[in-house]
């Protein structure tokens, strides 16, 4: 018995797959680009910056990870069914639900991020846990430095 793989053919069918998916594509290496001249502009500053915009990337796509994980776990198997079945209208009903559920969701968790900015930038700096600033702590818990209010803001 042989393993026969099959030869992969450029089909219209595939060709159109391309053409829908290159718009997604192009969406997530713009993101990883922007990350990427990120941490090349942060190595140009002092030590511990490209850590911390690390960190804060990996805050900023928690949500978005996530959610978006979850909501296309569930919603694949029936849209699916869905599409392949005879309801295809009811499809596009259950991906806007699942669209909204999503936004109600995310909304308040990217609200909840910019209010707690600073101590989260804070807590995930490298400067946060030094004997010296953990004394000013007691004072004020979460006191912003330059680069955390920048890192907020960014």
């Amino acid at each position: 018995m042989s393993l026969h793989i099959p030869r992969p053919r450029l089909t219209p069918q595939m060709r159109q797959l391309f053409r829908r998916m290159a718009p997604g594509l192009l969406g997530s290496g713009v993101i990883q680009l922007n990350l990427a001249v990120d941490a090349f502009i942060a190595g140009l500053l002092p030590a511990g910056t490209v850590s911390v915009i690390y960190y804060a990337d990996r805050i900023n796509q928690l949500p978005l990870g996530v959610i978006g994980a979850a909501v296309g776990t569930t919603l694949l198997p029936t849209l699916s069914r869905q599409v392949h079945g005879s309801t295809p209208e009811e499809a596009v009903g259950t991906l806007n639900r699942a669209l909204e559920y999503a936004l109600m969701i995310t909304l308040p968790a990217a609200l909840a991020l910019l209010v707690a900015a600073l101590p989260i930038i804070s807590s995930c700096s490298a400067a946060a846990h030094s004997p010296r600033r953990m004394r000013r702590a007691r004072r004020n818990p979460w006191p912003p430095t330059r680069s955390d209010c920048r890192l907020s803001c960014w």
